[in-house]
């Protein structure tokens, strides 16, 4: 029996990239007799110690590497990997490498070495809803730049297969001369049995007043500032509306209390609410009562709430950018805006309140479409195919 890691992050998980290992790992672990397969999840998140110790320049990351390297040695080097630790694992996927040992990667998002600084660079002061970690910041330093893409190019290579959720990021890991043949794109699955439990799904709308859903976490690269400041707008035409913005709160505090600072500065307190966490009832309920969703982000690796969204006829208005355009199709299932663009988004808002025939066609549409596609069980299985072709081989 083939003895497999998997390396990931909270267990029970908390986003949607840990979601996707979750259901991924579930799967594998189900099949575990059928398949020969004995899987060990590791949850990186209890390890993070040793992960704060690759920060320490050259020794860090030796010393963190080689605890990894003799944490892992009784897997007889198979590892599955969620490719969001690769920075501080990258000499212990060359020490597994050189032994001979598998790596599978999987790749939410490209974002560890394309700033997405270019999407905004027309925009007054972009800087200011850009990330500020350490890792982005020393990456606008073109020498740094070039260390940082040739470590990310070594690390990919390591991968004997990668995983990856959208079309859009499998081309951002070959621009890094990553053989294609390498990367496979299963995209995630929709949780029905999650959103199937709708203790309030026969909650009236009501029709005189439109409920607009934002579910995406307080940071710079789900762009909720720009929808703030598309609200000025709307407000001057119908003032019966009200935003929910639904995610944490406590990712980024800096761009938090400009979010907070900007709502206060154009006097929408009494059209917005922030719900900081919510449990899965009442994430359904404001589902299930909102006519609307948006979601302006800068970048994203692929979306499940737009899948979410679309499981609730709901039309949805996103950025033409990144894997966006993958899920949502302009004036089919929704409406797609230039990203960091306020004005495009309140045009796309009004068309909407105002079109509510457009309104329910889109709602249709993509409801006829996740109806149909983006199954759990057919992507899990897909992986294991992975898996065992390389366990195999």
């Amino acid at each position: 029996m083939q003895k497999i890691f998997f390396l990931s992050g909270s267990f029970p998980p908390n986003t949607g990239g840990e979601f996707y290992n979750y259901k991924i790992y579930e799967y594998l672990k189900k099949t575990e007799e059928t398949s020969n397969l004995d899987i060990r999840y590791v949850n990186l998140h209890r390890l993070r110690f040793i992960l704060k110790l690759s920060w320490i320049p050259l020794i860090g990351d030796i010393f963190a590497s080689l605890l990894f390297a003799i944490i892992l040695i009784r897997c007889q080097g198979f590892i599955i990997l969620d490719h969001y630790f690769s920075y501080y694992l990258t000499l212990t996927k060359i020490i597994n490498k050189l032994f001979h040992g598998k790596l599978i990667l999987i790749v939410h998002h490209s974002d560890r070495y394309q700033s997405y600084k270019k999407q905004i660079q027309n925009k007054e002061n972009p800087d200011l809803y850009q990330r500020k970690d350490n890792y982005q910041y020393w990456n606008q330093i073109s020498f740094i730049n070039f260390v940082n893409k040739t470590k990310e190019r070594i690390s990919l290579s390591c991968a004997d297969k990668i995983i990856t959720v959208s079309e859009y990021t499998k081309k951002e890991i070959t621009s890094l001369d990553i053989n294609s043949q390498l990367i496979e794109v299963l995209p995630p699955g929709l949780d029905r049995g999650k959103l199937n439990d709708l203790t309030f799904l026969n909650h009236s709308k009501n029709n005189d007043h439109y409920q607009i859903l934002c579910v995406g976490h307080c940071i710079p690269r789900k762009g909720i500032i720009y929808l703030i400041e598309a609200l000025p707008q709307i407000k001057q035409q119908k003032s019966n509306f009200t935003l929910h913005i639904v995610g944490k709160t406590d990712k980024d505090s800096r761009y938090y209390d400009t979010v907070k600072n900007r709502i206060e500065e154009l006097n929408l307190q009494e059209y917005i609410h922030i719900h900081e966490r919510v449990n899965q009832p009442t994430l359904n309920q404001l589902y299930s009562t909102a006519d609307i969703f948006v979601l302006p982000s800068l970048q994203e690796g692929f979306g499940i709430v737009f899948l979410e969204a679309m499981y609730y006829s709901l039309p949805i208005i996103a950025t033409d950018i990144s894997a966006i355009p993958e899920l949502i199709q302009h004036r089919k299932n929704g409406l797609l805006v230039p990203p960091a663009d306020s004005e495009s988004l309140a045009e796309a808002i009004l068309l909407l309140i105002e079109n509510t025939q457009l309104k329910i066609k889109m709602g249709q549409y993509g409801k006829q479409l996740v109806d149909t596609s983006y199954c759990w069980e057919q992507t899990s299985s897909k992986f294991l195919s992975v898996v065992q072709s390389l366990v195999n081989g």
